[in-house]
């Protein structure tokens, strides 16, 4: 079954749902039907997963990975029918997190450098190499303590000109800034309050943010017009596993027949929440490593 701490994310097709556990390295793919579902074994060494990502064409997916007793992180590229994989980076400095660009020419990679961060634009080949030199596209935030660990998660419209995160240190609230703008002239502050917001993303149309915000119990997934005014609460989830649901069903509802971009938005959030995988009886195939 799906487990809270998995990293997940849906195909872009919304058909199909990637699942990788914290200290696993089997990406798991479920489809609707427990036939169509197999397992995909990366072929590096590295102790935790960080985040796992679909590319929006569907034929590939990124792993952040950390070995923090080496000082060691990395972007793994995995073609997403097991044939190769590749690490495209390895660095020691700590990778927050990343999101794919819509076309799927590059990540946006999150660097942490002390107490602050910065998002970087890496552009990807095909072949999962890194093509020339990282772009700076933001620097100096500072990370959101979430679940013991300092995490800054961004989303990235379809034209690449803005970027929606959380930020702040002990509550978050979501923050829109133009690429490559400035963090003291530039921003834009869309939430306010002493409450959890996180897990920001753009519609499609880049016309709405879709966010979980923290209630007493259990969060809340709200929509907010990115040129601002109130939010609209369209789910409200309670229990372990409440951002899982939440995304799928609150996002299912607000953008029906959207394709999803890196996971984001899913068409089909029924089976999302009802998926049951027989793990014992999955195809296996383990990628080839690339140099």
């Amino acid at each position: 079954q799906l487990q809270p701490g998995n990293s997940w994310v849906a195909s872009p097709s919304g058909d199909r749902l990637a699942s990788l556990a914290f200290s696993s390295r089997t990406i798991t793919i479920l489809g609707p039907d427990p036939g169509d579902s197999v397992a995909l074994a990366i072929p590096f060494e590295y102790t935790w997963n960080v985040q796992l990502l679909w590319s929006p064409s569907g034929d590939r997916f990124a792993v952040l990975t950390s070995t923090p007793e080496r000082n060691l992180y990395s972007v793994i590229i995995m073609a997403a029918d097991g044939r190769w994989a590749r690490e495209a980076l390895v660095t020691s400095m700590v990778l927050q997190g990343a999101v794919w660009a819509p076309r799927g020419d590059a990540l946006y990679v999150m660097h942490q450098d002390g107490p602050f961060a910065a998002v970087r634009r890496h552009r990807i080949g095909r072949d999962g190499q890194m093509r020339g030199m990282a772009e700076t596209v933001v620097s100096g935030l500072r990370p959101v303590s979430l679940e013991g660990w300092g995490i800054v998660r961004v989303s990235i419209s379809a034209d690449e000109r803005l970027l929606v995160f959380a930020r702040e240190d002990r509550w978050s609230n979501l923050a829109l800034l133009p690429a490559g703008g400035d963090l003291g002239r530039d921003l834009t502050m869309l939430t306010s309050g002493t409450a959890m917001h996180s897990a920001a993303r753009f519609s499609p149309d880049d016309r709405q943010v879709a966010f979980l915000r923290a209630e007493t119990e259990g969060q809340s997934l709200n929509l907010l017009p990115v040129d601002g005014g109130v939010p609209t609460t369209v789910a409200r989830i309670f229990g372990s596993n409440s951002e899982l649901r939440a995304v799928a069903a609150a996002l299912h509802r607000a953008v029906r027949g959207s394709p999803g971009s890196a996971g984001s938005y899913s068409r089909s959030a029924s089976w999302i929440n009802a998926m049951s995988p027989r793990m014992c009886s999955m195809p296996r195939r383990t990628a080839a490593p690339l140099p």
